[in-house]
């Protein structure tokens, strides 16, 4: 053969977009094309249904598009596979089945003078392309025009229509054709079990909205005389290119976000490699075990997928981060960290998270009031730590469980030879495979922490219910002594009865005469917190937190005598509607003042008014235009606020009004006390800390932001900055000018607002917040026996009760 013959110009090729153009061998024999992956495939899937591997970057990727088109592929081939064998038939260069030229058929050069449309130079690369890969074939023809055969040689350059239509060399005399052509007729016979493990493939990542409306057009037998996007499947069809239309692509969201959800929300996530945070859309699929996260609501694509199978998870204290409510997934030996914006969404994440991993730092919750429950908690006080060997400067602590870290104490200059903490931490719900605790000495660097000495402590060594204070040598990677930490830990295994075993007790916190309330923060004052926490949770699990919110706050009225310090001190009524407020109230906060910091933050700009800190005058249009903004986003909230929040306000208000009568500004301040002082002023000093922003603030914003909450806070008390803070001035006509709009607000706030349906799904065992108490009772038994008052006696009882059944219940 004249190798001559065999050549044929590129140039009649359109361009393939980067990707190498075909050319002939010199044995007379196309080589293989390139495979133009699609963009929005990710599992690449061969006809036998096994999968080939995929790149690193998209290994963990969901997209059932590629699931679709296998299974569109399938239903053409079972339909061709019915048709007769007419690849054989002489003077045609086509296959009429599976529109491929046949093997060994040679090109002509085109003359020069030919005209070629850009149809035909279309129609000649898909052909040309689809004769060497046989499942690309009928990809073409369902993602492209189909032509008739008459439309075919017609579309061709004239040089190859001459050589078809010669029909000298059409004919497959050799017998790489006839063993082409024997590939593609056993290819055919094996099409119906590859239909059927296509098609269970697909159903499985696709939902049924989503599949009905990609089935395969015009697969009929009289969709070639359609003029439609069906129609232009049919082999007889003669319609023009311009006149067919391509199937329908499938979206993303019926592809990625049609699959069942089972649970969803926004989550900050910890940048990998960096200390910036990003809020994430997440999604956790039970069934694949996944967690999805997307840079928003409405993305189709996953920014990240983890698979829960080979993960552990673990609860991390507020330290360890600096910021609250952070749990963390350790994935092939990397970290990924979210966290949440309550403590109540924290503890639902991971209640649903826990069956899913391998393992877990803490137990899945035990809701069911009616079975008892065995919880394990751990308190470690690192108090400080002496006798350093070497010279060691700026050093921290950090504990850890299961070799991850999972809190540390604060960074603190070594004097004296010693450093002192004192730092608590608690570590709730253990798990029970946890053998011991660790603790590291890291040395603060410039870069860097540079690990110096651990050591371990085994928690069988700990005597239960007691306070285990002990030193614990931490030593160097070489086996050398470097410094001895003192430690407090106590280790405790509780036993949770069923909730009925605690009526007694949860009757006497329920009274409407507050003695067992009030008698649990006199006596155990140094835990205010946790007595104000669980009686919170007590009250609202009954619906009762309105009324005993009213009582308390009633109280701590009548026994004021001066309104310009209500609500001032650290009392039960304080206290427990400080925790009422982050417990309800933090989306209102965040769509409240999350774009105002925000912006305040990406400015930049220096709002510094006092001259002995290098402030300028000019710098005042800055702050009180800070200061504007905010107020503003503060006065338009008002429908936002929960509506029970807005009741206990109310309630505040009436009371503080009838006790000071003559006052005029305590019906404003009785209520800017709780809601500006207690919640919006300090979330505007550290948003971090309330989760409004990712990271810390720079020296200057933080500077920024302090100046911009006691221009609030002013507002809000009704006042005007004086001689104390003469720089600030200048700041006192915008107060007068925004004051009755602050009343406004005031006033709105503290009206009762329609009744919303607030039912708060709890995710811990009932009975906890109640055998909290009960521990505190045992605690300070001495106290409650030697207190004159009869509601002590009736608190002791109940208390030793109940511990008489849950040591009969182990």
């Amino acid at each position: 053969m004249d190798r001559s013959s065999l050549r044929f110009d590129r140039r009649q090729l359109p361009s393939t977009g980067g990707a190498s153009r075909p050319s002939l061998s010199s044995k007379g024999r196309l080589p293989s094309l390139p495979t133009r992956r699609s963009s929005d495939s990710v599992f690449e899937t061969r006809l036998d249904g096994r999968d080939q591997p995929e790149p690193r970057e998209q290994r963990h990727s969901l997209d059932p598009v590629r699931e679709l088109s296998d299974a569109r592929i399938a239903s053409e081939l079972e339909r061709r596979a019915t048709l007769p064998d007419t690849s054989s038939t002489r003077g045609s260069h086509f296959d009429k089945q599976t529109s491929a030229p046949t093997y060994g058929s040679p090109l002509t050069r085109t003359p020069s003078n030919t005209s070629v449309t850009k149809a035909d130079k279309a129609s000649t690369t898909t052909l040309l392309s689809a004769s060497l890969d046989p499942r690309k074939s009928i990809t073409a023809s369902l993602t492209r025009p189909c032509l008739a055969p008459a439309a075919r040689r017609t579309s061709l350059p004239s040089g190859t229509q001459g050589a078809v239509a010669s029909g000298s060399s059409a004919e497959p005399t050799s017998t790489r054709a006839a063993a082409a052509v024997a590939r593609r007729t056993s290819r055919s016979e094996e099409v119906p079990t590859r239909v059927s493990a296509l098609l269970e493939r697909a159903s499985e990542r696709i939902h049924a909205s989503s599949t009905s409306s990609l089935a395969v057009p015009g697969s009929s037998a009289g969709a070639g005389a359609g003029t439609g996007a069906g129609a232009g499947v049919g082999v007889g069809s003669a319609q023009s290119p311009k006149a067919a239309a391509a199937p329908p692509k499938p979206t993303r969201q019926a592809s990625v976000r049609s699959m069942r959800v089972d649970k969803s929300g926004v989550l900050v996530k910890r940048q990998r490699n960096s200390k910036r945070w990003k809020a994430f859309t997440v999604s956790l699929w039970c069934d694949k075990r996944r967690l999805f996260y997307f840079d928003s609501p409405t993305a189709m694509k996953p920014k990240g997928i983890i698979d829960l199978g080979g993960c552990s998870l673990f609860s991390l204290d507020d330290s360890l981060y600096g910021r609250p409510n952070c749990f963390q997934l350790i994935v092939c030996g990397s970290d990924v960290v979210f966290c949440a914006d309550t403590e109540q969404e924290k503890t639902e994440w991971m209640s649903a998270l826990q069956p899913l991993v391998g393992f877990s730092s803490v137990t899945a919750a035990a809701v069911n009031a009616n079975t008892s429950a065995v919880v394990r908690s751990l308190s470690v006080c690192v108090v400080e730590a002496k006798d350093f060997t070497s010279k060691a400067q700026s050093v921290f602590c950090t504990l850890s469980i299961s070799d991850v870290k999972v809190a540390r104490t604060p960074t603190l200059t070594v004097k004296s030879n010693s450093a002192f903490w004192n730092e608590d931490f608690v570590f709730n719900n253990l798990s029970d495979g946890l053998e011991s605790i660790s603790v590291e000495l890291f040395q603060r660097g410039k870069l860097t922490d540079q690990e110096m000495a651990s050591g371990e402590v085994p928690l069988t060594t700990l005597q239960p219910g007691a306070t285990n204070d002990r030193w614990l040598t931490l030593r160097t990677r070489d086996g050398h002594d470097f410094c001895a930490v003192r430690l407090k830990l106590a280790y405790e295994q509780e036993t949770l009865l069923p909730l009925a075993e605690y009526a007694p007790i949860q009757r006497l916190l329920l009274s409407e005469d507050l003695a067992a309330p009030l008698l649990l923060a006199d006596i155990c004052h140094t835990h205010l917190n946790d007595v104000a926490r669980n009686l919170l949770l007590v009250w609202r699990r009954v619906h009762h937190e309105v009324e005993m919110l009213d009582a308390l706050t009633r109280r701590v009225i009548e026994a004021e005598t001066d309104p310009a310090t209500l609500f001032r001190g650290n009392t039960l009524a304080s206290k427990a509607l400080d925790h009422y407020m982050k417990m309800v109230a933090m989306p209102y906060l965040h769509s409240t003042l999350g774009k105002p910091v925000k912006d305040l933050f990406e400015e930049r700009r220096s709002c510094e008014l006092d001259p002995t800190r290098g402030g300028k005058s000019e710098n005042a249009k800055t702050l009180l235009g800070h200061a504007t903004q905010l107020a503003c986003s503060v006065f338009d909230s008002v429908d936002r606020c929960p509506s029970t929040l807005r009741t206990v306000f109310a309630r505040l208000r009436d009371n503080a009004v009838k006790k000071f009568p003559t006052s005029v500004s305590v019906k404003y301040t009785s209520v800017s006390g709780f809601v500006f002082l207690r919640l919006f002023c300090p979330a505007i000093i550290n948003p971090k800390l309330f989760n409004m922003m990712p990271d810390h603030a720079t020296e200057g914003t933080a500077r920024s932001l302090m100046l911009v909450a006691k221009v609030i806070q002013n507002l809000a008390n009704m006042s005007e900055f004086g001689q104390k803070e003469e720089f600030m001035l200048c700041c006192n006509e915008t107060l007068t000018a925004l004051r009755p709009r602050m009343q406004i607000f005031l006033d709105s706030l503290a009206c009762p607002a329609r009744s919303e349906n607030t039912d708060t799904v709890f995710v811990t065992h009932p009975s906890r917040p109640l055998a909290s108490l009960v521990r505190l009772c045992l605690n300070k038994q001495a106290e409650f026996a030697a207190s004159p008052q009869p509601i002590a006696k009736k608190l002791l009882e109940a208390s030793l009760a109940l511990q008489a059944k849950a040591a009969a219940t182990k």
